[in-house]
């Protein structure tokens, strides 16, 4: 953000998020994190706007109501509701990508054309991989008017000057073409445990029941295509998921770290359910499950001490909302209150605090660091460790020495609910009389 309010642009990473970056960057300018933070909140009150005029008739009374409390009440919609990342403006230009979608498909006008191409460039220029998304979206339009010749080539000219136009964009912030070379991130896990770590976030957004009625609504609608065959009155919603599920899924599967790359498809189910007129039982429990987690969670699996193993041992722990919100406390207050980084030295070095290394946290990194060099991480990420799947700051070598604490001190990836795991245990910063209960110890060499 410093750098584009001296009129530079740096990709924060990948090929970066440069709409949501500039706006960030004001933003903070003007009312640093706080003024960030009502700026998503913002946008969650509009989607929930546009959410419900994608509601139309069709979708009324209790129907309309668990829609849309399937759509609010998910942890990755609450949580983002307030956080500062672009994940928010992600869904509200998706939404109005979708809006401006529908309301070409039934006039033809040349304003809603131009908001899908305005929208679908804000979208890739918030989230550069949501391009993948508006392809699936121009297919399923085709699809549904069942490729007019003079609708398809309109709508393909727009979209594509739409195209050209974000690309240069890129580029010009980019200042030519070689942030091309970054390429898309990839996890180092094999294949399969991909796999496995994203079906498990599926499970972790949509609750335990909605994955299957979801899975078996699709099967449903891909059965009566091929025993019926394609019907104009089919709804767009349901062919738009059936094209874009595939897609957004396996984009996940190419880095599963972060569950918010699927909400693309909590939006898109949503709205094929609710047009698919499923009974009200199923959209009932379609919707619980969605808002379950943030209320209570239902962790899968536990660590077997320090080590990479995973063992399955089903139990309920604190909800998604409460487990982000203890973790955001916990870090802003341990990047404003150099009193709690001294505390956390004490439990880490003992001794007078002028005789000892001084600790700071630093963005990404593996865990706390020293001014001598050493790393201080929880028991719960020490598995990151040398692991070779890891990042190279997760290498020992790295560092002078590394200290091991009970609690977790500093985290910068998938925690607890996201990983279907434990809740992780902080610190109680927040005690009255100081104590943090956080014993640390020096790891043999």
């Amino acid at each position: 953000m410093p750098a584009i309010l001296r009129g530079s642009y740096y990709p924060s990473r990948s090929y970066g998020n440069p709409l949501y970056e500039y706006a960030a960057a004001v933003l903070f300018a003007s009312g640093g994190m706080v003024l960030l933070s009502f700026y998503s909140l913002v946008l969650a009150l509009a989607s929930i706007f546009v959410f419900g005029q994608l509601l139309d008739g069709q979708v009324r009374g209790t129907a309309r109501f668990l829609a849309l409390a399937a759509f609010c009440f998910n942890p990755l919609f609450l949580i983002n509701a307030f956080a500062v990342s672009e994940w928010m403006q992600v869904v509200f230009t998706l939404l109005g990508l979708l809006w401006f979608a529908r309301t070409w498909l039934e006039s033809s006008g040349a304003v809603p054309l131009a908001g899908l191409g305005l929208f679908s460039a804000l979208l890739v220029l918030t989230r550069p991989d949501a391009a993948l998304v508006c392809a699936c979206l121009c297919a399923a339009l085709i699809w549904q008017i069942g490729a007019d010749r003079r609708r398809t080539l309109v709508l393909l000219g727009t979209l594509v000057i739409t195209g050209l136009l974000t690309f240069s964009i890129f580029v010009l912030l980019n200042h030519g073409v070689a942030f091309l070379k970054t390429g898309i991130l990839f996890s180092e896990a094999p294949y399969w445990r991909r796999l496995v770590i994203a079906t498990v976030g599926v499970y972790s957004v949509f609750g335990p029941v909605a994955p299957v009625i979801v899975a078996l609504a699709a099967v449903a609608v891909l059965w009566r295509w091929y025993v019926g065959g394609l019907n104009a009155a089919d709804s767009f919603w349901a062919r738009l998921f059936v094209m874009t599920v595939p897609v957004v899924f396996l984009r996940f599967v190419v880095l599963p770290d972060k569950l918010e790359y699927i909400l693309y498809l909590l939006v898109l189910a949503t709205l094929m359910l609710a047009y698919e007129r499923l009974r009200l039982h199923w959209l009932a429990l379609y919707a619980l499950s969605l808002a379950l987690p943030s209320v209570v969670t239902l962790s899968l699996f536990e660590r077997v001490g320090i080590t990479d193993h995973l063992s399955v041992h089903a139990r309920l722990g604190p909800g998604a909302i409460a487990q982000d919100l203890r973790a955001i406390r916990y870090n802003w207050q341990l990047m404003h209150d150099p009193a709690l980084l001294s505390r956390i030295g004490d439990a880490v070095y003992g001794g007078p605090e002028q005789a000892r290394p001084k600790l700071h946290s630093q963005n990404w990194a593996a865990g706390l660091l020293s001014d001598s060099g050493d790393l201080v991480i929880g028991e719960p990420e020490a598995y990151h460790l040398d692991n070779p799947r890891g990042e190279p700051k997760n290498q020992r070598r790295r560092y002078a020495d590394i200290y091991l604490c009970n609690r977790s001190v500093w985290v910068n990836v998938s925690f607890g609910w996201r990983l279907a795991e434990p809740a992780l245990s902080w610190p109680t910063f927040d005690d009255k009389d100081g104590r943090l209960n956080l014993q640390c110890y020096k790891e043999k060499s």
